[in-house]
């Protein structure tokens, strides 16, 4: 009987499966910093698309109505102080496909009884890159429950600018409206933003022009120190509001520091209205001018050209965009 012949046999070595599996390892680190790079990319496009969006119902606001949205609403609601009526992102829903959600809220009464429409998730007032909570319903703080955007709308700057010297000074003076001289605790607002309280901005009153100035940027705050402004994360607020009972503005922030500042509420005092916009891209903010367009913002941009374009009507001369 013959013998049958003996059968080559492969077989993997210890160390060629460890070659094997560390070439593997080494392909997936080079890989891995490109798939996360091009979803960043692509979570920051779509914020540039929720901006726009923004911007167009601004617009279709101004078209109806002859103005844009005032930041803080003045309401008559009776026996109810009229800071807590909607902010601009409330009265905008009606151009965002939201009209249900726009007719649910009732505008005769403040923000903080509107139920369920409060804690409604819009999302074009979230920017893709936010990965925590979209809705809170357990803060101790009435004007932290709700449906959160990360989105400000731009309140001005404080100071006026010295064209030779290409520097802003000091100059907090505060317009004549009582709303202005109330909530201190929280900041007060200059006259010279794209939304103020109580009156809607007429194009003509952009004097600067709608290229050239700010309507609504990015705002992700974290504090540099933990403590009681962590929670919810970001220093974000629901859309619904315009403001909290002590008429301090929620819907709208000052322009005084540039994005992503390190600043923190409680180590350095710095006022909530006053907090500097921000976001969790990388090095920088996505920001809607007047006119509809959107660009990204450094973190590194120039004091002078990013509190130039926080004012309608500073007649600066920047170039830079």
């Amino acid at each position: 009987m013959k013998k049958s012949p003996n059968k080559t046999r492969f077989a993997f070595t210890l160390v060629e499966l460890l070659v094997v599996i560390a070439i593997i390892g080494i392909l997936v680190a080079l890989l891995l910093p490109a798939v996360q790079a091009a979803r960043a990319a692509a979570r920051r496009t779509a914020c540039v698309n929720n901006m726009k969006q923004l911007g167009l119902a601004l617009h279709n606001y101004e078209s109806t109505y002859g103005y844009f949205p005032a930041g803080c609403s003045d309401g008559d609601a009776p026996g109810y102080n009229d800071a807590l009526q909607p902010g601009m992102f409330g009265y905008i829903l009606q151009f965002l496909e939201g009209n249900n959600l726009f007719d649910s809220m009732e505008l005769e009464v403040p923000w903080d009884t509107r139920q369920p429409a409060r804690f409604v998730e819009v999302p074009a007032f979230v920017c893709p890159e936010w990965s925590f909570p979209k809705v809170y319903d357990d803060q101790n703080i009435q004007h932290k429950n709700g449906a959160i955007t990360t989105y400000q709308g731009n309140g001005g700057v404080f100071g006026t600018l010295d064209q030779a010297a290409g520097v802003f000074k000091p100059d907090r003076t505060w317009r004549a409206y009582v709303h202005y001289h109330k909530g201190d605790q929280h900041g007060h607002l200059p006259y010279n933003g794209m939304f103020e309280w109580g009156d809607g901005r007429k194009i003509r009153e952009v004097v600067d022009g709608l290229s050239n100035t700010y309507a609504i940027l990015e705002f992700v705050h974290i504090d540099t120190v933990s403590g009681s402004y962590s929670d919810p994360p970001g220093n974000v607020r629901p859309w619904i509001f315009g403001a909290n009972s002590s008429q301090s503005a929620y819907c709208m922030k000052v322009l005084d520091w540039t994005p992503n500042s390190e600043v923190d509420r409680t180590a350095d005092g710095v006022k909530f209205m006053y907090l500097p916009m921000g976001s969790f891209h990388s090095g920088g903010i996505n920001a809607l001018y007047g006119d509809g367009s959107v660009s990204f913002v450094t973190d590194d941009i120039e004091p002078v050209v990013y509190q130039s374009r926080g004012t309608i009507d500073g007649s600066e001369i920047v170039s830079e965009r």
